[in-house]
């Protein structure tokens, strides 16, 4: 051996470290990209089976790797998870890198993660006093609510109610429904 990645001590199993960033950056790019993504989802799947009980310790470690393996089902999660500590740490800029990653990679139609991402973006550009950027957040949710079948479901379910509060009160239209018509309204522009 000749010292270039040594031992690190106190360790519970055995952990090597790469001594120059050079050296790493040499060995990682010496390698096949097909044998850097096979030992990427290798890592991912040996860190979630043998860590299972804290994942959300590993999200960021977890993102990284499920990224790198090109596994972006596997990697969004943890990269939600990932961004929601960085946002708690403050680590804004980390959070939101994060946070628009997810969203290049989720689904079109995975409409509550993707609500879930953007507040959190929306969130962060907010406390950054990034209002152009926060308004760009605020219309994609909007556009996403209105393509939402989590929405049409809430207005079909509000109706509904609406025509038992109705009934109700006697089925005078007039009274019984102004506060439903502004709530049903309220939850459209969502």
């Amino acid at each position: 051996r000749i010292g270039l990645t040594p031992e690190l001590p106190g360790e519970a199993e055995p952990t090597f470290v790469f001594k120059h960033l050079v050296t790493l950056e040499v060995a990682y790019e010496s390698l096949a990209r097909a044998t850097r993504v096979q030992l990427h989802a290798q890592v991912a799947a040996h860190l979630e089976a043998r860590h299972a009980d804290r994942l959300a310790a590993l999200a960021p470690e977890l993102a990284h790797h499920w990224a790198r393996a090109e596994r972006r089902d596997k990697a969004c999660p943890h990269l939600i998870r990932a961004g929601e500590q960085a946002a708690a740490a403050f680590a804004n800029d980390e959070a939101l890198a994060c946070f628009e990653q997810a969203l290049e990679w989720l689904p079109a139609d995975d409409h509550a993660t993707r609500m879930e991402a953007l507040f959190r973006c929306e969130a962060i550009h907010d406390l950054q006093g990034r209002h152009e950027q926060r308004r760009v957040d605020l219309a994609e949710l909007d556009a996403l609510a209105l393509a939402s079948p989590l929405l049409a479901k809430a207005m079909a379910d509000l109706d509904g109610i609406e025509r038992e509060y109705v009934a109700s009160k006697g089925g005078d239209p007039n009274t019984a429904t102004l506060g439903w018509k502004e709530s049903r309204d309220q939850l459209a522009r969502l």
